[in-house]
């Protein structure tokens, strides 16, 4: 319907910026970053776009690209508090960490109570050996909400700290509320195999690859 409409009107920019959110919804990140620069030749002052942008070349590794795009809506739009996550992800991945972890800091400041935000500063921290820090951070996320990304991401830290049994409770934690969660196994799979318990980690893994092939 909406590749109709702008076959129809190509010169409105909702449509194209929608059209391009259902691309990204598709996995069809390239064809989605063309539509949101069509959108932005026809008005380049919309912040969502730019950080729609951001996120569609995020999903191509293009990092680098993303961080510009991330930037030109937060300088549109300096408290858009999803972007400046969206722009500390990236930064994380570029392995600048420091400047990840200011940006997940300054959205901290406006949304203290989001748990995808400590979510992701534990993920900085953990990323930068801060361990004890990173656990913190997802023990914060936890405190927000039930956040299943920050408890799966605690079991890591708690593994790296030493506290093996710890992080495989946590684990399993989150499989009793999703059983069907495939990272959630393969990260048991991997707490097994390290621990020498190659039947159970095979299994683990079979699991895994069961909910996503």
């Amino acid at each position: 319907v909406l590749e109709n409409a702008v076959r129809v009107n190509g010169r409105d920019p909702d449509t194209l910026n929608n059209l391009g959110l259902t691309l990204s919804g598709l996995n069809r990140y390239a064809d989605a970053a063309e539509r949101f620069l069509d959108t932005l030749t026809l008005d380049p002052r919309r912040p969502d776009t730019h950080n729609n942008l951001g996120n569609a070349l995020a999903a191509q590794d293009m990092h680098a690209d993303a961080v510009r795009s991330f930037r030109q809506a937060l300088s549109l739009n300096p408290g858009y508090i999803d972007c400046m996550r969206n722009l500390a992800g990236s930064l994380l991945e570029l392995g600048r960490l420091d400047e990840a972890l200011g940006m997940v800091d300054r959205a901290l400041e406006h949304a203290p109570s989001r748990a995808d935000l400590h979510n992701t500063r534990g993920e900085v921290l953990l990323r930068d050996a801060q361990q004890d820090d990173a656990k913190k951070s997802f023990e914060a996320s936890l405190r927000c909400e039930d956040f299943i990304p920050a408890r799966i991401n605690l079991s890591t830290a708690l593994k790296q700290l030493g506290k093996v049994g710890a992080a495989e409770s946590t684990l399993r934690e989150v499989l009793e509320k999703e059983p069907c969660n495939a990272e959630a196994w393969h990260h048991l799979g991997v707490l097994q195999e390290q621990a020498g318990d190659f039947e159970e980690a095979a299994d683990a893994f079979r699991q895994a690859l069961t909910h996503n092939p």
